[in-house]
């Protein structure tokens, strides 16, 4: 379970484009001021202006792929992120 947590991590900078069209995880992660771990598959991101909710999804094949040194497959890492305000509605 740890290399899962640890390849999972690692990983983050893998995963493409988010729910939010706009932005990759990479680049919404990297131009926060911070996130932090909510529970497991889900973080909350925060920028200058916004929060968003994250759900991560990295399916057997991408741990797979990553610990056998290869390209993890396309659609084995995915996102979804929502700004913490419409999460109520």
């Amino acid at each position: 379970m740890t290399l899962r947590a640890l390849i999972a991590g690692v990983s983050l900078c893998l995963i493409g484009q988010t729910a939010l069209a706009e932005k990759s995880l990479a680049d919404l992660i990297a131009e926060s001021v911070g996130y932090v771990h909510v529970r497991e598959g889900v973080i909350l991101v925060e920028d200058e202006y916004d929060e968003y909710i994250c759900r991560l999804n990295a399916t057997d094949a991408a741990f797979d792929a990553k610990a056998a040194g290869q390209e993890i497959p396309e659609g084995a890492l995915t996102s979804t992120c929502i700004l913490l305000e419409e999460f109520d509605k």
